[in-house]
C-alpha cells in the first residue's frame, strides 16, 4: 500500500475484496492478518482462537495470575 492509499483503494488496485483479506478461511501455517503486529500472543492460540468463534464458542477469561493460555504470560500450556 502507498504512503496515503486508504485499505480500500490498495484492495481494488490489486483486485481484492477486503472479506480475503480479513475473513477468508486459511490454513493453519498461513499468514494472518494480525502477523504484522508484535502482540506477544502465540499464533497456535490466535489459530485455535479463531477457529472457535467460527464455531460461535467462547473462551474463558484468563487468570493472570496463573493461566499461561496464549502464551504473553509465558508459555503455552498444552
Amino acid at each position: 500500500m502507498a504512503a496515503g492509499e486508504t485499505f480500500k483503494r490498495a484492495m481494488k488496485k490489486h483486485g481484492r475484496a477486503a472479506w480475503e483479506y480479513a475473513v477468508r478461511p486459511r490454513a493453519r501455517d498461513e499468514l494472518f492478518p494480525w502477523d504484522v503486529v508484535d502482540h506477544g500472543i502465540d499464533k497456535r492460540y490466535l489459530f485455535q482462537e479463531l477457529e472457535k468463534g467460527l464455531a460461535e464458542r467462547s473462551t474463558a477469561p484468563c487468570d493472570t495470575d496463573i493461566c499461561r493460555r496464549c502464551g504473553v504470560c509465558g508459555g503455552i500450556t498444552p
